[in-house]
């Protein structure tokens, strides 16, 4: 900036070049991401013992993101999908976390559901009309963007949206040949003897 402007130069004083000047020097600098290393997720391993133990589904996937990062601050995404189950409907059932507790209201606007709903299903064999979906998302961060009235559901947010759907995908890829297998082995004709 030159000998125009110290750290002792009062901000009343800065004219509108200056102000650019610093504006564009700041836009160069390039901070490290955030290290996940304090989130603690889950585990996929707990996700899948759980909702094996209390839905027993058919399938289940899990699948844990690596460390993302969203306004300067590291999250994860895990997410589980199951497929079958006892005493439910076909159509989606969705429980969404955030740090380990259960986001009990407003799912709908919540960018779990939001994409969840927006998801391609049938890409992978998945039909929401005849299977029983549950789908099991969960973050963990050091600052969560919930809404602004309260911990009900969390922002739709750029960083985050993109983390969930890939998440998804990674537990829709395992689902796929064991559908597909599950599907031949009932096609193919009983032989007789």
């Amino acid at each position: 900036m030159g000998s125009t402007c110290s750290s002792k130069t009062l901000l009343k004083s800065l004219t509108e070049g200056d102000v650019i000047t610093i504006y564009n020097l700041f836009m160069e600098i390039s901070f490290p991401d955030p290290s996940g290393d304090c989130l603690r997720p889950v585990g996929e391993h707990n996700l899948y013992m759980g909702i094996k133990k209390e839905l027993q589904p058919d399938m289940v996937a899990t699948f844990t993101s690596s460390t993302k990062v969203c306004l300067g601050h590291p999250f994860i995404v895990e997410a589980a999908i199951s497929l079958g189950g006892k005493c439910v409907k076909p159509g989606f059932y969705i429980y969404r976390f955030a740090n380990k507790i259960p986001l009990l209201n407003k799912g709908e606007f919540d960018v779990f559901t939001q994409t969840a709903i927006n998801f391609n299903w049938n890409r992978y064999k998945i039909n929401p009309a005849k299977h029983i979906i549950g789908v099991f998302p969960s973050i963990v961060g050091t600052k969560i963007p919930f809404n602004w009235m309260g911990k009900e559901y969390i922002e739709e947010v750029d960083e985050i949206k993109f983390a969930v759907k890939a998440t998804l995908k990674k537990c829709c890829i395992q689902l796929k040949p064991l559908l597909a297998k599950k599907v031949s082995g009932r096609s193919k004709p009983k032989q007789t003897l």
